[in-house]
């Protein structure tokens, strides 16, 4: 499930910085009620210019993927993001 990068905004409050995760292709995104989503980026460069010109992964299980391991790597940055990926309400 791809997330178009227009469509991502939400008047949800702030509870991950995405700008890491942007840099690297991935973002965490409010999908509904206590619902956030690891989706893969379709346009990184359309956010800022200094992000990459494609996508890095191609589904967003990869970006899952990726996510996890480098939160078994010790980063507290992924772990957060992998937390609220899975949480369940």
């Amino acid at each position: 499930m791809k997330k178009s990068n227009k469509s991502n905004k939400s008047n949800k409050p702030t509870v991950f910085d995405n700008t890491q995760a942007y840099r690297e292709g991935w973002g965490l995104f409010y999908i509904d009620r206590n619902t956030f989503r690891i989706l893969v980026l379709d346009d990184p460069q359309s956010i800022h210019e200094s992000y990459p010109k494609r996508a890095v992964f191609n589904e967003d299980e990869d970006a899952v993927d990726f996510v996890t391991y480098a939160a078994s790597q010790g980063s507290r940055y992924h772990k957060k993001a992998l937390k609220l990926h899975t949480r369940e309400e």
